[in-house]
């Protein structure tokens, strides 16, 4: 627990720091910091202790069964150096990396998108380390969306979907970008009236059966946090709906977070919240962005009431486990050179 409030903590003071003097050492730093604590920790994570049993196991039929082809590659790297860690250290430097140059270059204000990650996918990215990745690529690849190169965007689906099958879905995010409200709610309305056949489909052939069967989901968590964003992301569309600008780049992200709360509500509880997190991720740059076009006293109102959002939240996720009785898998922090 101490050990989270200081990486809160040490976030804050960095972020403040670089929106002071805007100096890319801070914002380094702060970057190399979080990377260390994702890349160092020993057995925090609900799926560290798979990732580390299968790279003991050197079994690499099992790898390559349960793993796309650049995950497996990963995999089989960490195994001949007999390297769990090693997993976790490949995966989780492009992932940072990639997220933070994105937030770098769209956020209108770097340290509350910052802030926004930490509290609301940090957990996270410190569990699904594979569809994390493939998350990070496919947000890289939003300069490709604004600069309408399809073909490049394209590319940063298909390795992603290298990485993690999931991002697939990723590819309807470009022509989310540029549509309209109403022909992307005509598409979601076709899209369930068509769901029923979709899923029979899906059962027919074993395709993500656990996933779509209700009556074995027995994930109920994540309820929150979908509350919390959808309650952000409604009220950053009020503000933006009264400012009344014309800002592209801002309609553009509320068509992609509002085609993730349709998709959320379209699958079960743990599909829909997995394939959501490629829509959801972009919430960090909606609320930067939001924020950044206000003035006077109503921007000092949002900030406030956005940092201790995530700040209430960042401590909420982590003790939630413990308040139902149950052990949480990222407290204590451990660091692996302590193992």
């Amino acid at each position: 627990m101490w050990f989270y409030s200081l990486l809160l903590f040490t976030t804050c003071l960095f972020t403040y720091l670089y929106n002071r003097d805007q100096s890319e050492l801070i914002r380094n730093i702060l970057t190399f910091i979080i990377i260390l604590v994702a890349i160092l920790r020993y057995e925090v994570g609900y799926d560290y202790i798979t990732y580390k049993e299968l790279i003991q196991s050197e079994d690499n039929d099992m790898v390559n069964y349960l793993f796309s082809p650049l995950s497996a590659l990963f995999a089989h790297i960490a195994i001949y150096y007999h390297s769990p860690q090693l997993l976790f250290i490949l995966f989780g430097i492009p992932t940072y990396i990639l997220t933070f140059s994105t937030f770098k270059r769209y956020s209108a204000d770097y340290a509350l998108s910052i802030m926004v990650f930490m509290a609301f996918f940090f957990y996270t990215s410190l569990s699904t380390i594979r569809q994390i990745l493939a998350v990070a690529i496919c947000l890289y690849g939003f300069r490709y969306i604004t600069e309408r190169k399809k073909i490049k965007y394209l590319i940063c689906t298909i390795l992603a979907t290298l990485v993690h099958p999931s991002a697939i879905i990723a590819i309807f995010i470009y022509y989310i970008y540029h549509m309209r409200l109403a022909v992307l709610l005509g598409c979601f309305t076709i899209a369930l009236i068509l769901k029923p056949i979709a899923f029979h489909l899906m059962e027919t052939y074993g395709f993500y059966t656990s996933y779509i069967d209700n009556s074995k989901d027995g994930i109920t968590g994540g309820s929150l946090v979908r509350v919390i964003q959808l309650s952000l992301f409604l009220f950053c569309v009020l503000i933006w709906l009264r400012s009344k600008t014309d800002d592209s780049l801002s309609k553009g992200i509320i068509n992609i977070i509002l085609s993730g709360f349709l998709v959320n509500f379209m699958f079960t509880a743990h599909i829909g919240s997995r394939i959501a997190l490629y829509f959801s991720i972009y919430i960090c740059l909606l609320i930067a962005n939001i924020t950044a076009m206000t003035h006077g006293q109503l921007k000092k109102q949002l900030y406030f009431l956005f940092y201790s959002t995530c700040i209430l939240y960042y401590f909420t996720y982590l003790l939630m486990p413990t308040i139902k009785g149950f052990p949480s898998s990222y407290i204590p922090y451990k660091l692996f050179f302590f193992q």
